[in-house]
């Protein structure tokens, strides 16, 4: 686990903020998976950015990636962590993160299918 000390938080706990936030997509929308996407998180070298990947591989791997600036994800770790909560400002990012997966997920299902008729 990569901890950045002078910030307080990790890779995971990014994450877990990502996590909080497809929850309440899940929450509100319902997903069409059969369970919950996979969530990795890396940083830039100078820490301006996270790259979040969400993937899914039950037909076949697809995912999707969008970024998290610094300030942003310091934001969301601490309402997580404090509020116990998703954080707003991330969460449309997040919903449509998951919308693009689900439909790529769609796609590889649609084709397996086919594929074995």
């Amino acid at each position: 686990m990569t901890h950045f000390t002078q910030y307080g938080f990790s890779r995971a706990d990014v994450a877990g903020a990502v996590a909080a936030a497809a929850i309440e997509d899940l929450r509100v929308n319902g997903f069409s998976f059969n369970g919950f996407p996979q969530i990795l998180v890396s940083a830039n070298s100078d820490l301006r950015a996270f790259h979040v990947t969400l993937s899914w591989a039950e037909h076949g791997h697809c995912s999707c990636v969008f970024e998290l600036s610094l300030a942003e994800a310091t934001a969301a770790v601490k309402r997580l962590k404090v509020e116990q909560g998703y954080d707003p400002q991330i969460f449309e990012r997040v919903q449509v993160a998951l919308a693009s997966l689900e439909g790529k997920a769609g796609d590889a299902y649609r084709q397996a299918s086919r594929s074995h008729v």
